[in-house]
């Protein structure tokens, strides 16, 4: 029963990890933007961060994509994000 607890932790842990990432990438993107984003619209695919949202709020967001990505990079040590769409 142990190891049944012990697979299922591994599981556990990757989400809240991945939670506390895109909170973060939340926290990034309301400081360029000024428009907090839901968490639900928020996606990492490979290297992609992909982001759902307003035409408008998307190409304010494209204006500061370099710093946002220099940004990423500060904060998630581990994170391998090269792009934003």
């Amino acid at each position: 029963m142990e190891q049944i607890a012990l697979y299922l932790k591994k599981f556990t842990d990757n989400v809240s990890h991945e939670r506390l990432v895109r909170e973060s990438i939340i926290d990034i993107l309301k400081k360029y933007s000024g428009v907090p984003i839901p968490l639900e619209n928020i996606h990492i695919k490979g290297n992609t961060l992909y982001i759902r949202a307003s035409p408008v709020l998307k190409n304010i967001l494209f204006i500061h994509k370099e710093d946002i990505l220099k940004q990423l990079r500060e904060c998630l040590e581990k994170s391998s994000i090269s792009d934003v769409r």
